[in-house]
């Protein structure tokens, strides 16, 4: 896959939230805590969300100029790491360590993406997700602290 334009990372973005939000939906039905479900169920939701506002840029709600312009040169995309599938038969703990590796991934290409996205319409809603992603890091890690560390 070659990455030419901002629009190019609009798509990877788009998918990578996704595979969030399809990622926590399945994770809900593997973890027991009535807690971690909620928890895990709002996760899909704002991650679905995600996948709404940068669906809204795919779809030409934001100017085409910004969404064609060249990534500065060096910029490679394709390093973006794979995510670890879940299993139907992860226990609980992994399912928990591998959303914390999976934010922590978003976390480092939204904060690589700033300086792509600077001094476009686009750079505000970047640093959102940024913001967001960095949030449910915090809340899935505080969890993990409360519900798994707590049992072992």
């Amino acid at each position: 896959k070659e990455f030419k334009t901002i629009n190019d990372i609009i798509k990877l973005a788009t998918e990578k939230e996704q595979e969030a939000a399809d990622f926590y939906s399945k994770a809900v039905t593997i973890v027991a805590n009535p807690g971690t479900k909620v928890m895990l169920k709002e996760l899909a939701r704002e991650e679905e969300q995600h996948v709404a506002y940068l669906s809204d840029i795919q779809a030409g709600k934001s100017s085409a100029a910004v969404r064609s312009k060249p990534l500065p040169p060096g910029m490679d995309l394709s390093s973006y790491p794979n995510s670890q599938p879940l299993s139907d038969t992860s226990p609980p703990q992994d399912v928990m360590l591998l959303a914390i590796t999976r934010q922590a991934t978003a976390i480092a290409f939204y904060a690589g993406q700033l300086p792509v996205v600077k001094g476009t319409e686009l750079y505000p809603l970047f640093e959102q997700l940024l913001a967001w992603e960095r949030e449910h890091k915090e809340r899935l890690e505080a969890e993990y602290d409360q519900v798994v560390l707590k049992d072992n």
